[in-house]
């Protein structure tokens, strides 16, 4: 697994070597950007590899398969998958989820450079972030939605709640259906609920986490009102996502 997101293109990130510099929407990658994707989706991009990779070493060998994990391709999954092969894994997670992140992080969704792309942000939502992440949460997976639909057939949706539930056995039931062989998945440890692992406010990831926290920490972080917006706003988007999902237990 790389441990970069190869189209990120925030500050000292790789950005697919500044071909993307912002959120990309592309239904056919640029020349260059093609030649840099079919490199890093080969394990032959260093500059691709981070702390958070996984026997990044074995990468370039032939035979390997590998895992990239990339957010910022959401806009661009079929782009991405015309230049380099890949099985594509779309992992949802429940707008309030991403907001309660967003906000741990003291991040607002870029609703500014949705807006280039076609995306329709209610007036006043750059003073909302309620406002702001339904539009930005629902338009990413709108467009990747359509994508798949139209031009990516072999995709697989899953629930990141559902993939987070179900410990081993959902992690097996993924593998088996994108086609990756079998590596023992060692089930989470049992928590009690009274042992909460602590989050560290100024990190982004926050490995130690029971599967509890990280399905409902947001709670804490959104209220009942906001929630409800949320909900109305990105109802139909996130029941299409669920009949799409595959099914994991």
């Amino acid at each position: 697994m790389l441990g970069r997101e190869p189209m990120n293109p925030r500050a000292g990130q790789f950005g697919l070597a500044r071909e993307a510099s912002q959120w990309t929407r592309w239904t056919e990658a640029p020349p260059r950007a093609r030649r840099i994707l079919r490199a890093t989706y080969r394990g032959w991009e260093p500059r691709a590899y981070g702390r958070l990779g996984s026997r990044q070493w074995r990468a370039p060998l032939p035979g390997t398969r590998i895992i990239v994990k990339d957010p910022f391709a959401l806009l661009s999954v079929a782009a991405v998958v015309e230049a380099t092969g890949a099985v594509p894994v779309v992992v949802y997670r429940r707008p309030e989820a991403v907001l309660a992140s967003y906000r741990r992080m003291g991040w607002r969704a870029d609703v500014a450079e949705f807006m280039a792309l076609g995306a329709t942000i209610p007036a006043g939502s750059s003073d909302d972030d309620v406002a702001a992440m339904a539009a930005f949460w629902t338009f990413g997976y709108e467009t990747v939605l359509d994508d798949l639909d139209r031009a990516v057939p072999g995709a697989v949706v899953v629930s990141h709640e559902e993939l987070t539930r179900g410990g081993a056995s959902a992690q097996r039931v993924l593998l088996d259906a994108i086609g990756l062989d079998r590596a023992p998945v060692p089930d989470p440890p049992d928590t009690d609920g009274g042992n909460r692992s602590e989050v560290r406010q100024d990190r982004l990831h926050n490995l130690e986490r029971s599967p509890e926290e990280v399905m409902s920490g947001w709670q804490e972080r959104i209220t009942e009102p906001e929630g409800r917006m949320l909900a109305g706003a990105t109802d139909e988007t996130l029941a299409r996502l669920a009949t799409r999902r595959l099914l994991l237990g």
